[in-house]
C-alpha cells in the first residue's frame, strides 16, 4: 500500500488491522512515513534509499524495523538513483541499478540489518 501523505498513516492502521494477509507499507521521499508506518503495525515496509533522505534517515529506518521486527523491502528504480551513478545510468542502466541495489545492500549489513528484501 502506497503511504505518500500523513493521513494516509490512519488509512494503513485501518487496513493493517482488517487485512486477511500481510500489509506492505511504500515509501517515497518522505522516511517519516516509514517510522509511522511501522508504529502502525505494517507488516513490512518497502523503502527506495535512493529517494528516503540517503543514508543517515535509512538508519533511522533501520532502527526502528529492527527494534519492532519489521523487515525491509529495497527498492531501486531509475529514477532516483544516487548522483555518482548518473552518468552510468546513461550508457549501462542495468549496471547502475545493480550497483545502487548493492550499494544499499552493503549499507544493511554496515547497520547489522538482515532482514530485508531486495526484489
Amino acid at each position: 500500500m502506497a503511504v505518500p501523505r500523513d493521513k494516509d498513516v490512519e488509512a494503513l492502521r485501518t487496513i493493517v488491522t482488517e487485512s486477511p494477509i500481510p500489509v506492505i507499507a511504500d515509501i517515497h521521499f518522505n522516511h517519516t512515513l516509514a517510522l509511522k508506518s511501522i508504529d502502525a503495525g505494517a507488516h513490512c515496509v518497502r523503502i527506495n534509499p535512493g529517494n528516503i533522505g540517503g543514508p543517515d534517515k535509512t538508519a533511522e529506518v533501520v532502527e526502528k524495523a529492527k527494534a519492532a521486527g519489521v523487515p525491509l523491502r529495497i527498492g531501486v528504480n531509475s529514477g532516483s538513483l544516487p548522483g555518482h551513478l548518473r552518468d552510468l545510468e546513461f550508457t549501462d542502466p542495468v549496471a547502475a541499478l545493480v550497483t545502487a541495489a548493492t550499494e544499499w545492500v552493503e549499507l544493511m549489513h554496515r547497520l547489522d540489518f538482515h532482514d530485508f528484501k531486495s526484489r
